[in-house]
């Protein structure tokens, strides 16, 4: 993979302001507080997002929370302990147990259906934060991000790059390549494919881009295309042709 999310700097344009911002609410502060202090008798039934041990006090307070704002809060709460580097905010499980007392009290209001959204809207804001890999080639996924808009404004949308015409055949990950590969990058080169039986280098493929004609004339569309095929090698990226589509 080209791609990989930068923790750091969601933690800390994004996750981190939005905690503190929360923190200041007084029915927030008062549940996050009480759970720090009885955070050690707390323990997760199995593998549910259910705990036990917390005082009938400390549910009271959790159950005090707007569910609106509750169900936000769990979610910020549980990224501020799980991509923060600093003991405090991971200190006992702090962060998931705040999350599945939140959970439970919203259940328990009979509003779980209030959990989705903002569940949703934080992973759409993280999204944000997946940056390319430095030293590595970029992914059919970034290459639209190369295109500069200037040069396919007003006459071809981008849909998409996709790789076409596989020789012998579309290369296939097994088993074995996710055994054999060493980090967190799947390594095509460690094993023949699943397929063909034949090694990553003998696979061959050509990289399109797909565009949507906005215009009819097809001589101001091909010296679009000459355009970006030149600005994305910048990148270090061949584009071997296009693709209109309807």
């Amino acid at each position: 993979m080209a791609i990989e999310f930068n923790y750091k700097r969601a933690w800390k344009e994004f996750i981190d302001p939005e905690f503190q911002k929360l923190y200041k609410n007084k029915s927030i502060q008062k549940a996050y507080d009480k759970l720090a202090d009885e955070i050690d008798h707390i323990k997760q039934v199995g593998a549910s997002a259910t705990v036990t041990g917390q005082s009938k006090e400390l549910e009271e307070l959790f159950d005090a929370i707007p569910l609106k704002r509750c169900a936000y809060a769990s979610e910020i709460v549980y990224y501020y302990g799980h991509l923060s580097s600093t003991k405090t905010a991971q200190n006992g499980g702090l962060y998931w147990k705040f999350k599945d007392l939140c959970t439970m009290s919203i259940i328990e209001r009979g509003k779980s259906s209030y959990l989705s959204e903002p569940r949703a809207q934080i992973k759409n804001e993280l999204r944000k934060y997946y940056e390319h890999e430095e030293g590595t080639s970029y992914s059919t996924e970034e290459i639209p991000s190369l295109v500069p808009k200037l040069l396919t404004e007003g006459i071809v949308e981008v849909i998409k790059a996709g790789t076409v015409n596989h020789k012998p055949d579309v290369f296939c990950i097994t088993n074995t390549h996710m055994r054999l590969s060493k980090g967190m990058y799947l390594d095509p080169t460690v094993a023949p494919c699943g397929t063909c039986r034949q090694p990553y280098k003998n696979h061959t493929h050509e990289t399109a881009l797909f565009v949507r004609p906005l215009i009819d004339s097809e001589i101001k569309i091909k010296a679009c295309m000459e355009k970006v095929i030149k600005a994305v090698a910048v990148y270090g990226v061949k584009l071997d042709g296009f693709a209109l589509v309807k």
